[in-house]
């Protein structure tokens, strides 16, 4: 994944229940020169991105609550967030392959 240009740095949402990969994500994407927002579940998530422009989201599949595939599902349904880049993170790179999202992390 290329770093956004020097004079524009792309946001990025990370959503995951973990508050551990949440900043070590975090870390990696601002050393990569990104803008992070976090949240910790799905609602909270769609939140963001009514406030936020995200350029892109990095995903937890596995949430209590609303899981990251229905909130993919939410996603990919409205039309502001329909082709918004979605990365999942998954335990399972089976499961991965089998979502509605753009790449995964395993």
């Amino acid at each position: 994944m290329a770093a956004p240009a020097e004079n524009q740095s792309a946001t990025l949402l990370i959503v995951d229940d973990d508050p551990a990969v949440r900043e070590r994500l975090r870390d990696i994407f601002e050393k990569a020169k990104y803008r992070v927002v976090t949240a910790t579940e799905a609602s909270s998530a769609l939140r963001v991105l009514r406030g936020v422009r995200c350029d892109l989201i990095a995903l937890d599949l596995e949430m209590p609550g609303i899981d990251g595939l229905a909130l993919c599902r939410l996603l990919r349904a409205q039309p502001v967030t329909s082709k918004l880049p979605i990365i999942a993170l998954s335990e399972s790179d089976d499961e991965a392959r089998r979502r509605p999202v753009n790449s995964f992390l395993e």
